[in-house]
């Protein structure tokens, strides 16, 4: 309320301002042809002045009316808790509208987590689905795993071939193992099975 005084005075000094100015320059220019500021002033008029007054420049403007001075206080508290206030008290018809949208929106809403639902359950329960897919993927394990298994065998089983194929000992030895062959200076025992070996 006082910001408004304030205002209401600042306003009314500076029409007062302005009327002041208003008539120092009227009384000005009607001394201005005695000096002789142009040779148009020098001449007497032609005709005489129309009744109207014509306004030509923003310095001519005059007030006709005198200023409305604007009330001490505000004729109403006006404040936001005012403003909530109109703002809650709506027709009840708008209520209406506004249930009948929550309860369309609730049911698109419910749809929606339905359907998102359905999306889920299918992406893990399906073909090519998350179970699928960790089925899947054991399998590829288990197969890489048998990958490098072999590859280690058929390293060994080449540089088991290189061992045939260069060293004389290794012949030897696997001509024994697996053949039954022995050396000139050596005997073969051979045992009977299924018979209990008696003690000397």
């Amino acid at each position: 309320m006082e910001s408004t005084s304030v205002h209401s005075d600042r306003l009314r000094k500076a029409i007062e301002r302005n009327r002041a100015k208003q008539s120092r320059r009227s009384t000005s220019s009607s001394q201005a042809p005695a000096s002789g500021y142009s040779s148009r002033a020098t001449k007497p008029a032609a005709r005489p002045a129309a009744s109207r007054r014509t306004v030509a420049r923003a310095d001519d403007v005059e007030f006709t009316t005198s200023i409305r001075k604007s009330p001490r206080k505000a004729p109403a508290n006006v404040g936001y808790a005012t403003s909530r206030s109109v703002v809650k008290t709506s027709p009840v018809k708008r209520r209406a509208k506004k249930k009948k949208n929550t309860k369309g929106q609730g049911f698109l809403l419910k749809l929606g987590w339905a359907f998102a639902g359905v999306l889920l359950v299918r992406l893990v329960f399906s073909g090519g689905g998350v179970l699928d897919y960790y089925e899947r993927k054991e399998l590829v394990d288990n197969k890489e795993d048998e990958f490098v298994s072999i590859g280690v065998e058929n390293e060994n089983l080449v540089g088991e071939i290189e061992l045939i194929q260069n060293s004389d000992k290794y012949q030897r030895k696997l001509v024994r193992d697996h053949l039954g062959f022995i050396a000139k200076d050596e005997f073969l025992i051979l045992f009977s099975k299924g018979k209990k070996t008696q003690a000397i």
